[in-house]
């Protein structure tokens, strides 16, 4: 395990080395190797959904309920000089699902972030004008409030979305959960 473990760490730094990824946002410090896994993982959603649905009668809408600042950074246990020189520790700078949603292809028709806290608000307004996306927006407020009026609102006979909640240390009521279900 220990050896897939650092063979998967060496894949997101030759990836973030690959894609040339220009991150202008101040990244929230979490997470380690299983939050790449996890950000590729919805990447890849993002695409298969919107690829499914490219050529269909629906407006592709995104919402993420905890948006964050755009990117997060993990800081590896090693030392900061090796053998091999000094550690780049804008290795560890990762995007997030925020940044994802905005750059996937084909693109979502509409992407809303939802967010608490007013420095990532920021940030992630800085994200949108740097992506170019002519209909992303942020919405500030408790998601639990902020999603239920959204979705209320929502014209979903046209549209088709998806709904990130990854809460990190935040509280998703579970009325929120059941209205979302409901039919």
């Amino acid at each position: 395990m220990l050896i897939a473990f650092t063979a998967y760490q060496w894949l997101c730094y030759a990836y973030v080395l690959w894609r040339d990824v220009n991150i202008p946002v101040k990244p929230q410090i979490f997470g380690g190797p299983w939050t790449c896994i996890k950000t590729d993982l919805v990447a890849a959603y993002f695409k298969f959904f919107n690829t499914a649905l490219k050529n269909k009668p629906f407006k592709r809408v995104y919402i993420d309920a905890f948006a964050g600042s755009g990117a997060f950074r993990y800081i590896e246990d090693t030392p900061a000089v090796s053998l091999f020189g000094p550690r780049d520790a804008s290795l560890d700078i990762h995007p997030g699902s925020a940044q994802r949603a905005l750059s996937v292809q084909p693109g979502f028709d509409r992407i809303i972030f939802i967010e608490k806290k007013r420095n990532n608000v920021k940030q992630l307004e800085a994200l949108i004008r740097e992506s170019g996306h002519p209909a992303a927006t942020v919405e500030q407020g408790d998601c639990n409030h902020v999603l239920s009026q959204l979705c209320r609102r929502a014209a979903w006979r046209k549209s088709r979305g998806v709904i990130f909640l990854d809460p990190f240390g935040m509280k998703v009521d579970w009325s929120t959960l059941e209205w979302q279900l409901s039919p």
